[in-house]
């Protein structure tokens, strides 16, 4: 897809986008089943089993939620829309603004429902209102991007440390979220820590954030030592196909 036109891509950007809004019962919103043996296993064993039956399924049908924001995220790229925001402040104020208030607006029928304000609509208006929740979610992605484009530009120059180990977290993302993934395999897995039945909302926010300003501070001493986030070097030799190096890259 990195190879496509322009029109390409913003149509598939489209499309995805109507086919997750159709109304349907796969929305993640609106189930009620318990988890499986492959999200919380109770054993080793049960989870190589459990998992190499789902596992299939999630590579094949799973990206295809995401082929919205990774099209329109192509499309963007090229044109460094998020980089350069002072040359498209009229469109991200336009994409912030519609974005976030979709968002909003969409997720205010389940929120409401699970809020207990009103009553559980019947199975037909939840497979409506389950994909509107998620279609509108990821308008609302658009939106934050946008929104944190428009911030940076008002910074300008004035950053800080802070603002610098937060925009070297944004470089090493994908680094950042595999190690956080890590972190709550080990905590919440049955067979390893499972603290799931300890922790409270309120301990559990307070761990989501230690373990975030962890990652921050990682992505800063790799930014300031020069070293590039091994995943997002292996995703580029991937993509590309041609030989990046993992080593040191001199810092901005």
């Amino acid at each position: 897809m990195a190879r496509w036109k322009d029109r390409s891509l913003l149509l598939t950007a489209a499309l995805f986008l109507v086919l997750v809004s159709l109304p349907g019962g796969e929305s993640s919103t609106i189930s009620t089943d318990p988890p499986d043996g492959a999200l919380l296993p109770a054993d080793l064993l049960t989870m190589v089993v459990e998992r190499a039956q789902t596992a299939p399924y999630i590579a094949l049908l799973g990206p295809l939620g995401f082929m919205c924001p990774f099209a329109a995220g192509l499309w963007a790229g090229r044109r460094r829309i998020l980089e350069q925001p002072e040359r498209y402040r009229a469109l991200l104020r336009v994409t912030a603004s519609v974005g976030l208030g979709a968002a909003v607006l969409g997720a205010q029928p389940i929120s409401l429902m699970l809020a207990g304000v009103v009553r559980v609509p019947d199975r037909p208006a939840q497979e409506l209102i389950g994909p509107l929740h998620d279609a509108t979610g990821v308008l609302g992605g658009f939106g934050y991007a946008a929104a944190v484009s428009l911030l940076a530009l008002r910074l300008g120059n004035r950053r800080g440390s802070v603002v610098n180990a937060i925009a070297a977290t944004g470089q090493r993302s994908m680094t950042c979220y595999l190690v956080q993934s890590v972190i709550w395999t080990l905590v919440f897995t049955p067979f390893l820590l499972d603290l799931s039945g300890t922790l409270t909302v309120t301990t559990t926010a307070l761990l989501a954030l230690a373990t975030w300003t962890g990652t921050v501070l990682l992505a800063h001493q790799m930014h300031r030592r020069g070293h590039r986030g091994p995943f997002e070097v292996l995703a580029r030799r991937v993509t590309y196909g041609r030989r990046v190096r993992a080593g040191r890259v001199q810092p901005s």
